[in-house]
């Protein structure tokens, strides 16, 4: 079983119908954003820089020595790495999206991790330093973090847990299983209503990731944005590559 943890602070983002684009369309209106902003791709690696500067460090996020998956005691640091989602930027476990995460692929076979027993107390437990020292004076907004629960190789999810100060949250987790018989793949995709590991939606432009729901809809999205600003920010849509 495979698990996706992902903590970050949530603002709301609105956008207007979606637009479904081609690759080519979506690198023609980049780079019309790019030409007429002035926008220099220096300056979008400061601004990403930045909002890293900005946003909470793992250490001081994560109770020392509380995190333990699988029974096993772990530094938090080393299972949580920074990665940038529709939302913000997170602290993600098993992740396959980020460049620190693709480099844990790289060094060892085993990851994403898997659970060798199920059960309450068989997954992932940390403990948070949520309190009002992280708040800014005067404000009566009550300090929390979302749980967001996805796949290894999802952009971002939809489904978020809230998590309070001086609360204990218990989160289950169900797998699901979809088996399709072999003769399925002479049917057309249209037909079918969907795509095996092996095919890629035509219009589907986010080279880097593999083609899901999930990530059809930020794609979506990220098109969305394109379309009306002109414009794309690359904080917190994926790379449509180039």
């Amino acid at each position: 079983m495979k698990f996706f943890v992902a903590i970050c602070m949530l603002f709301g983002l609105a956008t207007a119908e979606y637009v479904v684009k081609n690759r080519e369309n979506m690198l023609s209106y980049r780079e019309e954003c790019v030409k007429e902003l002035g926008v220099p791709a220096e300056l979008v690696e400061h601004i990403r820089k930045l909002a890293s500067y900005l946003a909470y460090r793992c250490d001081e996020l994560f109770e020392p020595g509380s995190c333990i998956f699988d029974e096993t005691s772990y530094d938090c640091c080393d299972l949580f790495v920074p990665e940038y989602t529709e939302n913000g930027q997170c602290l993600v476990f098993n992740s396959l999206i980020s460049e620190n995460s693709r480099k844990k692929k790289l060094f060892n076979e085993f990851y994403p991790l898997k659970l060798s027993t199920a059960g309450e107390g068989s997954g992932l437990q940390f403990v948070l330093r949520m309190n009002d020292s992280f708040l800014r004076a005067g404000t009566e907004v009550p300090f929390a973090m979302n749980l967001m629960i996805k796949e290894p190789n999802e952009w971002s999810p939809h489904k978020r847990y809230h998590l309070y100060s001086n609360t204990e949250n218990l989160v289950s987790i169900d797998p699901m299983m979809v088996q399709t018989s072999t003769n399925t793949n002479k049917m057309h995709p249209k037909k079918r209503r969907c795509y095996f590991d092996n095919e890629r939606n035509p219009n589907f432009p986010l080279t880097d990731m593999p083609y899901s729901r999930s990530n059809c809809i930020a794609a979506c999205l990220q098109s969305s944005v394109l379309y009306h600003c002109r414009c794309t920010m690359p904080l917190f849509l994926p790379s449509i590559g180039g």
